[in-house]
């Protein structure tokens, strides 16, 4: 330091320079020149996180999407049990009396009557069930909407404008597979494994970095021109034993890697699944219109 601040004594002893006072002042700069890559993979797997947070919002309002309708459908439905459960009493009810006049005239029995007054019993206990069905799916819709559940909901238009459904179960699933954000988002979340793996892997790689260093020193605190001092160099550090912990990163980012593997795996079947299902209650809803407006003529 007495070098640095210009008052070194030529013949002094190094070993025993003797007791002096000095004042520094520095500034230094440190600039990163390699380090494997290991901060662009985190710029990289910062930017997958977002994406991934962003393709769950979008499987979540797809989900409410389809709780929604579900809902809605699930209320007309009910509607349309309960009239049918009205008409149905109305009918067992006009059964009743007729079986009643009839047994009073000694002309049926009165199992026969009794018969129809359990039908008609069953009618009246269905007309409760979809009144009641009507109005959970009512308190549901509301919860979904965000509403309380004891809001009085009036539900106006049937018409739900459905984009073109596919021709077949392959083309469906094709569909599927580019649009549904849950099979985005394993995919990503695969992607975004591997670059943890490769993040891992650089660890073990030196690094190297650019430093500037200048600095006065003054036992009088009267620094001057005559006094500064500057370093400039690149430094190479490489750890050579670190008890195992970068290894054992590295295995811990290959299972991760892994198991998004077998994530996606179930993603993609599950979604495969969720298309089956929809195609077979699609073709079933059809046949069984056809049957019933053939019943109906």
């Amino acid at each position: 330091k007495t070098i640095d601040a210009g008052q070194f004594v030529p013949g002094t002893d190094f070993n025993d320079p003797g007791a002096f006072s000095n004042w520094e002042a520095a500034i230094g700069l440190q600039y990163n020149l390699y380090n494997g890559g290991r901060d662009q993979l985190q710029k990289q797997i910062a930017e997958d996180g977002v994406e991934l947070e962003r393709l769950q919002q979008a499987v979540v309002k797809n989900a409410l999407a389809a709780a929604v309708i579900d809902a809605w459908y699930t209320v007309l439905g009910a509607e349309e049990q309960i009239l049918t459960a009205r008409a149905s009493v109305e009918t067992t009810r006009s059964q009743v009396d007729e079986a009643r006049v009839r047994f009073e005239e000694g002309r049926s029995l009165r199992s026969d009557l009794l018969s129809l007054q359990v039908r008609q019993a069953e009618a009246e206990e269905m007309v409760i069930r979809a009144e009641n069905g009507r109005e959970l799916a009512l308190a549901t819709l509301a919860q979904l909407l965000g509403l309380d559940a004891e809001v009085e909901l009036a539900l106006h238009g049937t018409d739900l404008n459905v984009a073109m459904l596919p021709e077949s179960f392959d083309e469906a699933l094709d569909q599927a597979v580019v649009l549904r954000p849950e099979l985005e988002r394993a995919r990503r979340s695969v992607v975004m494994a591997e670059r943890q793996v490769d993040q891992a892997e650089a660890g073990i790689l030196p690094t190297a970095d650019l430093f500037a260093r200048g600095w006065y020193d003054s036992p009088e605190i009267d620094f001057d021109g005559s006094r500064e001092n500057w370093a400039l160099g690149v430094s190479l550090n490489w750890s050579f034993y670190d008890g195992g912990r970068r290894g054992a990163g590295v295995d811990r980012s290959k299972a991760r890697l892994d198991e998004m593997r077998r994530t996606d795996r179930k993603a993609m079947l599950a979604v495969q699944m969720d298309v089956k299902s929809a195609w077979v209650r699609l073709d079933d809803a059809r046949q069984r219109l056809e049957v019933a407006t053939s019943a109906v003529g």
